[in-house]
């Protein structure tokens, strides 16, 4: 019987235990897993409303400081610059809306975040300040630009120079339709001058690509002169992608951007992108892309700022100019073993721009060097591979625009970009398009380079030429040498003319035929020919005029305005109402210091409206003077004019002292009666007895005192003069009496006494 007994307990506790182990994993530990996220929750939740007031408090100052801003530029005439600030305050009440809604809806935050407080006045404010355009119209010492009207000014680049947005001219528009260039409405002028600082090297850099730029359209005009040099180029509406991408994480939450606001910085990298395909098949390198050089209207981005365009089969030397951040170190460091231009493929240092502008984007942060740039906020793993493979070593990367612009656009084409793998893009699964097509264009282009480099080589053997075959055995042949003819002497550019036999030593050079002799053309006189050119331009212009009136009306395009703008607005609005408070809060403190005005009708002065006075009737506080007849001589270091509250307190000391019977010499400052000589000269004499000794000091009481003693004119002297205490306002009166006993000294301290309950009132 013991024996099935003990199995029972046994499997009892079997059972207990399993019972035991069932109600810890599926009762207690859910318990306490829900209470950590209850907890964890709360304390997000008020992470994330601390967070989102601090940034409000931290948009509304710095909305605030723009609004001064405003003011100063609208004061001294910058209207460009006025209205830059007055978007920024539109930017900051913005972010301040999307504050305001997190808080009110009561988005979780998933850390607190302290320095949102002032991350307006940290990062936005020096970077708007620092992006404040120049004077909207040129100096004196650089000049006019003739056929344009400026009409604003943009920020100035790196470079040293100068942007003007400006309005061509009829003449300049006539000149633009004949060159296939039409709807130039408004243009950009960015000009160097010497005057104005700029340096030498600065313009021959800017000016470098210039050809190559016009080809491609992206120049319009351009002026070289021994003081100055500038280029047109068309402007382009919008605002920098640096600031689109604040707004972007402003209206983002705390993890990072959202889908709609992924596939919108997207679109701006593809149109960027785009962009670069189009200058490297053109044979140019940017080498300066970064988020300020990119310009942002409506959906497309812009590429603008050509100052360090380059030609990519350049013969010159690598330089190190860009924008750090956004340059290949490698670049600096190809150019620190002076490799030349030609010997490298820039484009992959365009895109290695790009993959960092991307970074940027998405970040909201200055990228590192390479593979030291970590994504730490929201962003699809496909995305994050295109970062790493665009900022790659030089080898490594992208070999084209074009094939990241697939990637991009494989991403972006994605409802849930997220749900695309690496493995996914173009660029892995080998599909041609674009970018493999300009990956054959460019083996192409080097392979012909190479055949002609190859050629041009007086010790390179036939066979050594990739891309052509060795010449087959034959006759030997004359030797001959190739000609070349430079077609751009600033980048070194040349093109191969056909082979020229090389003539032996001592044989003549052949004669060329004879040309036909011109004949003689009977010229018009001057005043003719003159009339002539002047008919020929006015009809020119006639026929300009004509095409400009013919050619249909365009959709109106997006035109530079810098006149007032929300921003604006309310910063003049902000402004007027403070200088309002002001003014009433001054009108208020004179009014408590000139007392309440009543009317009298008084038949002398009817209707005089006269102050009443702030203070009561005189105490008859005095002791009697102990002398019947004795004399107190007035000193006044008050300066003229007295205010009403003032003037009253001192009548009504002087009055108290003559209801005891105490003769008053001298007068107060700023009173109705002058005093008599005598009495100023009794004021002289005691003001040199005191010399320069304050009057709290012994000195000056004990030499007043034995003045007084001595004197026969005087046997008291009243001195007022400025309070020296904050508390209270008013004058100061200090009594001093010669020393002739007990009965003038306790006679002194309820003067004393009564004085300064006067003046205190």
């Amino acid at each position: 019987m013991a024996g099935p007994g003990v199995l029972l307990v046994l499997l009892g506790a079997v059972v207990g235990i399993v019972l035991l182990v069932l109600l810890v994993m599926y009762v207690v530990v859910p318990i306490f897993k829900g209470f950590g996220w209850l907890v964890r929750h709360v304390f997000a939740f008020i992470g994330g409303e601390i967070r989102d007031a601090l940034r409000l408090i931290g948009a509304l100052v710095t909305a605030v400081v723009f609004a001064f801003l405003v003011i100063a530029n609208v004061v001294i005439g910058r209207w460009s610059a006025a209205a830059h600030f007055g978007r920024a305050i539109q930017a900051e009440m913005g972010a301040g809306g999307s504050c305001i809604y997190r808080i009110l809806v009561g988005h979780p935050a998933r850390f607190l975040c302290l320095n949102s407080l002032v991350d307006g006045l940290e990062r936005r404010l020096p970077e708007v300040v620092a992006a404040a355009p120049t004077a909207d119209t040129p100096s004196r010492r650089t000049g006019k630009f003739e056929g344009y009207v400026i009409v604003g000014s943009l920020p100035g680049g790196g470079s040293g120079g100068k942007l003007y947005v400006a309005e061509p001219d009829e003449i300049r528009r006539a000149a633009f339709a004949r060159q296939g260039i039409d709807d130039v409405d408004q243009v950009v002028i960015k000009s160097f001058s010497l005057q104005d600082g700029s340096s030498l090297p600065q313009i021959v850099r800017e000016s470098r690509a210039l050809d190559a730029a016009k080809k491609l359209g992206l120049v319009l005009d351009h002026e070289l002169t021994p003081e100055r040099f500038y280029y047109v180029m068309r402007y382009v509406p919008g605002e920098p992608l640096s600031l689109v991408t604040q707004k972007l994480h402003a209206r983002a939450p705390a993890e990072g951007l959202t889908n709609p606001q992924l596939h919108e910085a997207l679109g701006y990298l593809a149109s960027l992108l785009g962009t670069l395909d189009r200058y490297h098949r053109g044979g140019l390198w940017h080498k300066d892309v970064k988020p300020d050089n990119i310009i942002v209207h409506g959906r497309e981005a812009h590429l603008v700022d050509f100052g360090l365009l380059t030609p990519i089969r350049s013969a010159m030397t690598l330089t190190t100019h860009g924008t750090e951040y956004f340059r290949d170190p490698e670049l600096v460091r190809m150019a620190l073993r002076g490799v030349k231009v030609h010997q490298v493929d820039g484009a992959k240092f365009d895109v290695y721009a790009a993959g960092a502008v991307l970074y940027a984007v998405v970040e909201n942060s200055f990228p590192a060097h390479g593979a030291l740039s970590q994504i730490s906020r929201r962003c699809p793993e496909a995305v994050r591979w295109i970062v790493r493979r665009a900022m790659a070593d030089y080898d490594k990367r992208y070999p084209t625009a074009a094939a990241m612009l697939d990637d991009i656009r494989f991403v972006a084409a994605a409802t849930d970009p997220f749900a695309v793998r690496p493995a996914d893009l173009p660029s892995m699964r080998g599909v041609e398009g674009d970018a493999h097509q300009a990956i054959r264009h460019e083996e192409e282009e080097l392979v012909f380079a190479g055949a002609v480099a190859a050629s041009h080589s007086r010790h390179a053997r036939p066979d050594a030429s990739p891309g052509f075959a060795p010449a087959p055995p034959g006759p030997p042949q004359r030797r001959s040498r190739p000609r070349l003819r430079v077609t751009n002497w600033w980048s070194g550019e040349y093109v191969v003319s056909p082979d020229e036999p090389v003539r032996a030593a001592g044989t003549p050079r052949p004669h060329s035929p004879q040309r036909p002799a011109r004949p003689r053309v009977q010229r018009a006189p001057a005043q003719q020919q003159l009339a002539s050119a002047r008919a020929r331009v006015e009809a020119a212009r006639t026929r300009a005029a004509k095409r400009i009136g013919a050619r249909p009306p365009a959709s109106a395009p997006a035109r530079f305005n810098n006149g007032v703008n929300p921003g604006v607005a309310v910063a003049l609005f902000l402004f007027l109402a403070a200088c309002v408070g002001l003014v009433a809060v001054m009108f208020s403190i004179a009014q408590s210091n000139r007392g309440i005005m009543v009317s009298t009708n008084d038949a002398d002065a009817p209707g005089t409206i006269v102050p009443h006075p702030p203070l009561p009737p005189p105490l008859p506080a005095f002791a009697p003077v102990p002398v019947e007849g004795a004399r107190l001589l007035v000193v006044s270091d008050l300066l003229p004019p007295l205010d009403d509250s003032t003037r009253a307190r001192i009548a009504a000391v002087l009055a108290s002292f003559a209801s005891t019977g105490v003769d008053i010499l001298g007068a107060a400052a700023d009173a109705d009666a002058e005093a008599d000589t005598a009495d100023l000269d009794l004021a002289a004499a005691v003001r040199l007895v005191r010399g320069q000794s304050p009057l709290d000091s012994p000195d000056a009481a004990a030499a007043i005192e034995s003045w007084l003693a001595t004197s026969p004119d005087a046997d008291a002297v009243l001195w007022l003069s400025p309070l020296t205490d904050g508390a209270r306002s008013g004058p100061e009166a200090r009594l001093f009496v010669a020393p002739r006993g007990e009965e003038w000294s306790a006679w002194s301290r309820s003067a004393l006494e009564a004085i300064d309950a006067i003046l205190a009132r």
